[in-house]
């Protein structure tokens, strides 16, 4: 047991005299750089013929000749570099941009990506990644469709105009002289037609003179 202590107790020196700091901006290209070289590897190693003219930079990626290469600009704009369209590393690549331009769309993304990357089947791949997406889900997704109950006979048989109706009440409206008034609706359940009756305040005999009124002028 006295051996295994000491080796702990080596360990937790080692952590504590170790010293954190930042990755700076230096190490960060670095590592994408051999990120980005072992992917290379894995894909074009095996596939030398490719339908572009490229060619292998200082730091031995593999870089696409583009038809801007007149123009005076960053060297990674001008000569961005391969990617292939199936790999997990383009997929994460591809999402970080997507969550970066705040779920930008696919040809957003695939112009953001072009100026430093070039992936064989963009668009595709592009379209693939965004649909895994859970919060460009929620907005894209159809609506759940239900299916419509039957109607019931006294929608359907056949009467006469406002032989079957419903009540509704609509208001309060403001008269000129500041003073309130509402509308009784009686509405067709068979036909499109609407009645309409006002009154200038809400209690039982105003309905039933609004119905009465209603009755004497369309029947029972």
């Amino acid at each position: 047991m006295g051996w295994i202590l000491r080796f702990i107790n080596n360990i937790k020196k080692r952590v504590n005299e170790r010293t954190f700091c930042n990755l700076s901006v230096e190490e960060c290209d670095k590592a994408e750089k051999i990120i980005l070289r072992k992917v290379q590897s894995e894909c074009f190693e095996k596939n030398r013929n490719l339908s572009m003219q490229t060619y292998l930079d200082p730091d031995d990626l593999l870089r696409v000749k583009t038809r801007i290469i007149q123009r005076k600009d960053q060297d990674s704009f001008r000569y961005p570099i391969l990617l292939p369209s199936k790999h997990h590393i383009v997929d994460k690549l591809i999402f970080e941009k997507h969550v970066e331009l705040c779920h930008a769309g696919i040809q957003v993304l695939m112009s953001t990506l072009r100026e430093e990357y070039w992936i064989i089947k963009s668009r595709k791949t592009i379209r693939q990644v965004i649909r895994n997406c859970l919060r460009c889900k929620r907005f894209s997704i159809h609506p759940l469709q239900s299916i419509s109950a039957p109607l019931p006979e006294d929608r359907i048989r056949e009467a006469q105009v406002f032989e079957v109706i419903g009540v509704d009440l609509c208001g309060p409206l403001f008269l000129k002289d500041n003073k309130k008034c509402w509308i009784v609706l009686f509405t067709c359940a068979i036909f499109r037609a609407v009645h309409l009756e006002l009154v200038s305040f809400l209690s039982t005999d105003s309905f039933i003179l609004a119905l009465r009124r209603f009755i004497s002028r369309r029947g029972r």
